[in-house]
């Protein structure tokens, strides 16, 4: 299901207004009617607004069912009891994901500190590279002076 169906499909299942899910959504009233007729599909921006919508409003209806919906002492506490297991399990998740991040930022310093020790090797082998060059541009110079000699000749006088 792609997101605009699914969107379109928590939107028929909510029984809130239109013009609550308007006022907290930023989506007009006009619009969020015409989703819920047919007339018009909602943009795959809208259709995001609309999801995280009813997905975070998941936490306000089961807090406001503890108070609405449970009767009795018991069904609020054990419902109570549910949403503090949800909560330290979604606690959890944060914790071991804060922790992957943690490894990954090291990995990362160590990848970067490579990245500059090896720049530098790379610089000083350029030098030497280079000196190389210069020194053997020097010898060629001296053997092509050897193997050439440069003669020069005086002339004599004649007496």
């Amino acid at each position: 299901m792609n997101k605009i169906e699914n969107a379109l499909k928590l939107l028929s299942a909510s029984n809130e207004t239109d013009y609550r899910i308007a006022a907290n959504t930023g989506i007009t009233a006009a619009s969020i009617g015409n989703y819920r007729n047919g007339k018009t599909k909602p943009t795959k921006a809208n259709a995001m607004i609309l999801i995280n919508y009813f997905t975070n409003t998941g936490f306000k209806e089961k807090a406001q069912d503890i108070t609405t919906n449970h009767n009795t002492p018991s069904e609020s506490t054990e419902f109570a009891m549910s949403l503090i297991e949800e909560n330290g399990s979604l606690r959890q998740q944060l914790g071991e994901q804060i922790n992957e991040n943690k490894h990954l930022q090291e990995k990362n310093m160590v990848c970067n500190e490579k990245i500059i020790k090896l720049k530098s090797e790379i610089e000083e082998l350029k030098k030497q590279l280079n000196f190389r060059e210069a020194k053997y541009q020097t010898n060629n110079n001296q053997l092509s002076d050897v193997a050439e000699p440069k003669v020069t000749y005086k002339k004599q006088r004649s007496k």
